[in-house]
């Protein structure tokens, strides 16, 4: 059920960006159901996952994806030219402790790093420390 809720949402978002004009992010979004619906295979055997790998050998595919490299190449770039050195880290402290939050704290305390969660309230640092628990386990 929160599958069909979320990819609606995401049909919705993609005509609301006026991409009706490419085929491909409708595509992709009836292969992904499909996986949902019916197990991963029958989404990779779904007619539109053949029309997915043709988009990408049309100009516009192609373009799309020069621009997506474009893209990267110029975020690799923009970092290689940073001149600051890491430091060590003695202590670090992490806002949140939700899934990536706790992975965060779970890493640190295995790497010696001591460490601070802060959280909006006690149950939410229960919460945090049980899956910390769980991941040190």
């Amino acid at each position: 059920m929160r599958n069909r809720v979320l990819l609606a949402a995401r049909k919705k978002q993609t005509l609301e960006k006026n991409l009706r004009q490419l085929s491909g992010p409708m595509k992709v979004i009836d292969v992904v159901r499909t996986g949902y619906e019916h197990g991963f295979a029958a989404g990779l055997r779904r007619p539109s996952a053949k029309a997915i790998v043709e988009l990408s050998e049309t100009d516009a595919g192609r373009n799309l994806m020069r621009l997506f490299f474009l893209k990267q190449g110029a975020i690799k770039s923009a970092f290689a030219r940073v001149a600051a050195k890491p430091g060590d880290v003695n202590y670090a402290a992490v806002i949140g402790g939700g899934t990536m939050g706790a992975g965060i704290v779970h890493e640190l305390v295995r790497a010696g790093i001591p460490v601070r969660l802060v959280e909006v309230d006690a149950p939410a640092v229960s919460g945090a420390l049980g899956r910390i628990k769980r991941m040190l386990d």
